[in-house]
């Protein structure tokens, strides 16, 4: 029997989801087929092309991660989280910025 090594418990997520290097040059857009607090099951990429480090973004609203290859498998990826997502309050520079707030004059 196959022992569990996974530290946190993954989610079936089936999203699709974007892939980039961390200079943004590139991209690929990409599905997460499971999803936890420390890393992802990435699949619908040519593994051959994606680099040992690149940032993954999930959505706009949760911002991206970047990510190292834990793992390669055929068309699959294993990846674990280096850095976490960003708050909604943080500033992100792949996020929308608000527009600054206007000052009411008396």
């Amino acid at each position: 029997m196959v022992q569990e090594r996974r530290k946190t418990y993954r989610f079936e997520w089936n999203a699709f989801a974007f892939i980039y290097d961390c200079g943004g040059k590139w991209g690929h857009p990409c599905v997460i087929n499971d999803l936890s607090r420390g890393g992802a099951k990435i699949s619908g990429v040519i593994v051959a092309n994606i680099p040992d480090e690149f940032m993954l973004r999930i959505s706009r609203a949760r911002g991206s991660r970047k990510c190292r290859v834990v793992w390669r498998d055929g068309n699959k990826l294993g990846v674990g989280f280096i850095e976490h997502f960003a708050c909604v309050d943080e500033p992100n520079s792949d996020r929308l910025r608000r527009a600054p707030a206007r000052r009411a004059y008396a």
